[in-house]
C-alpha cells in the first residue's frame, strides 16, 4: 500500500466545542493525499465520540486515545513520531485551515527544495464577536525566507508576540527535517517539558523555509485575540476588575498569587533557549541578542 505523502496530527484535549469543523476543514483540502492522525490526551468531554464518527466516514483518518493525560507537549511529539508522508504538519485542534492551505505548501516546498518548511498568511479570529478579528498584513513570517542563519533567527526572535510568530509551528513540514530538530532537543531537555516554539527557534537557525503570501489558515481564539486595537480598552477593564478578583480570592483562602514561581518559570526558559542555541551551533554574540529580545518583550508585557 502507498504511503501518502502528507500526516497531518491533531493533538487534541476536551475540545467538543471545535474539533469538528476542524477535521471538516481538512477533509475538504483541494490536496488529497494525506492522512489524518488524532491523539486525544484522555479527553474528558464528547471529543472522543466526535472523533470516532468521522472514522467511518472516511479510512484516512486514524484515532488514538491516549490512557491518560499526559500534557500538551507529549501529545505533540508523540504525533510528531507517527508521520507517515514525505511532509508533517501539526494542526490545532480549534483553528480552521482554508481548501487551499494544504497544496500552497506543498506547491511552495516542490518548487524549493532546500527549504524545509512553509507556512501561508493568517487571519486571527475571535469566537467571541467579530469586532476583534484581525488581518496580519505586514507578513511578519516572511522573515523564514532570509537565508542568512543568524539574521533570519534574530529576525523572528524579535517580533513581538502580537505578530503570531509562534504559529509557525503549524507549519508543513518535512517530515524527516522536523524529527531530527525533536531528536535533538529531546537528547537537551531529557524529558523536560520543552516549550514548543523552542522548535520554531532551533528549526530556522538550521533551514529556512517559504512563506506564501496569501490567507489559508484561520486562528481562533476564544476571546480577545492580544494585540487588538482594543487591548487598551480590555485592559482597563481587567485593572477595575482584578481588585475585585482578589478580594474574592483573598475570602476564598487565595492570599497571594506565586510571583517567584512565574519568575522561576522564566528563568528556567532563557536557560532552555540558551540550551537550545549552543545545541544548533549559534554564536554566543546571537544567543546575547535573541535572550536580550526575548527579555524585552517579557517586559513589554508586565
Amino acid at each position: 500500500m502507498t504511503k501518502p505523502s502528507v500526516t497531518i496530527a491533531i493533538p487534541v484535549y476536551n475540545s467538543q466545542a471545535t474539533i469538528e469543523k476542524v477535521i471538516d476543514s481538512l477533509l475538504n483540502q483541494t490536496y488529497k493525499d494525506f492522512n489524518l492522525i488524532i491523539s486525544d490526551n484522555a479527553s474528558t468531554d464528547k471529543t472522543e465520540m466526535i472523533c470516532r464518527k468521522f472514522l467511518t466516514r472516511d479510512k484516512r483518518i486514524s484515532y488514538i486515545r491516549q490512557p491518560k493525560n499526559k500534557g500538551h507537549v507529549f501529545n505533540f511529539i508523540f504525533l510528531s513520531g507517527k508521520a507517515e508522508g514525505k511532509y508533517f504538519m501539526w494542526a490545532a485542534s480549534d483553528d480552521i485551515y482554508l481548501p487551499k492551505f494544504l497544496s500552497s505548501c506543498v506547491n511552495a516546498l516542490k518548487k524549493d527544495t532546500k527549504a524545509k518548511f512553509a507556512m501561508t498568511n493568517c487571519k486571527i479570529l475571535s469566537r467571541f464577536s467579530r469586532i476583534f478579528n484581525l488581518k496580519i498584513s505586514s507578513h511578519p513570517l516572511s522573515c523564514i525566507e532570509i537565508r542568512d542563519k543568524e539574521k533570519r533567527l534574530l529576525t523572528y526572535s524579535e517580533l513581538t508576540d502580537f505578530s503570531y510568530k509562534d504559529n509557525l509551528i503549524y507549519s508543513l513540514w518535512r517530515k524527516e527535517f522536523l524529527q531530527s530538530v525533536v531528536k535533538d532537543l529531546d537528547e537537551i531537555y531529557k524529558n523536560f517539558d520543552v516549550r514548543l516554539h523552542h522548535i520554531n527557534q532551533y528549526a530556522l537557525y538550521k533551514a529556512y523555509g517559504k512563506y506564501i503570501s496569501s490567507i489559508h489558515f484561520l486562528k481562533y481564539y476564544p476571546k480577545f485575540p492580544p494585540g487588538h486595537s482594543l487591548t487598551p480598552v480590555i485592559d482597563l477593564i481587567r485593572m477595575i476588575i482584578f481588585p475585585i478578583r482578589k478580594i474574592i480570592f483573598y475570602f476564598k483562602g487565595n492570599r497571594k498569587v506565586n510571583t517567584k514561581k512565574i519568575d522561576d518559570t522564566f528563568q528556567q526558559y532563557l536557560k532552555n533557549t540558551k540550551k537550545v542555541l549552543a545545541k544548533v551551533g549559534a554564536k554566543e554574540n546571537l544567543t546575547k541578542k535573541v535572550i536580550l529580545s526575548i527579555i524585552q518583550q517579557q517586559k513589554n508585557k508586565n
